[in-house]
């Protein structure tokens, strides 16, 4: 018996499209293996951290010696021509940001999990910040519950929104507070 073959499989991933300053912009559905890849490696990096997932996503990439080069080409893939249209709209670089981020949560987890990140402005939806966990009484990674889906052992951060990396279009990295 002959095996399916891998294309009908997985089939042609849509297009992203996206809305951006009242007009629709379109990102690529599809990235290359060496991009899912260093995805993948970098989310499993993040897995089981606390935090701001912006200082998570730059921490890991140092940590890896992941090369500037490669963030900027990864996020270029990410992109497509997207990019010189985002541009064109006067996107701003926390904007872009943005995009990048819900990109990256696309090809990581699926349209929902980017719908979330969309959502809530690039951010990790699935968890409040240290501080609203605090005065809300919210469970930490220690005590199980909601928390322990962070934990080491857990199946891992709900929807792991792990930014590519935060860099100006000359390539220099800046850092965005929440």
């Amino acid at each position: 018996m002959a095996w399916t073959d891998l294309a009908d499989l997985h089939g042609i991933s849509p297009d992203i499209e996206l809305p951006v300053h009242g007009q629709v912009v379109t990102f690529p559905g599809r990235i290359s293996a060496w991009a899912g890849s260093l995805l993948l490696t970098i989310r499993a990096a993040t897995l089981g951290q606390e935090g701001d997932a912006q200082e998570i996503g730059e921490r890991v990439i140092e940590k890896l010696n992941i090369s500037e080069r490669d963030v900027i080409a990864l996020e270029s893939e990410l992109l497509g021509d997207g990019d010189a249209r985002l541009a064109a709209l006067g996107v701003t670089g926390m904007e872009r940001q943005h995009i990048v981020n819900t990109l990256t949560m696309w090809h990581m987890s699926g349209q929902e999990a980017a719908r979330s990140v969309w959502e809530a402005g690039g951010k990790d939806p699935a968890r409040p910040n240290r501080a609203t966990r605090r005065k809300t009484g919210g469970s930490s990674s220690t005590k199980g519950g909601k928390g322990a889906a962070h934990s080491r052992e857990g199946s891992g951060v709900k929807s792991a929104n792990v930014p590519v990396a935060s860099r100006s279009r000359s390539g220099t990295r800046t850092t965005r507070k929440s």
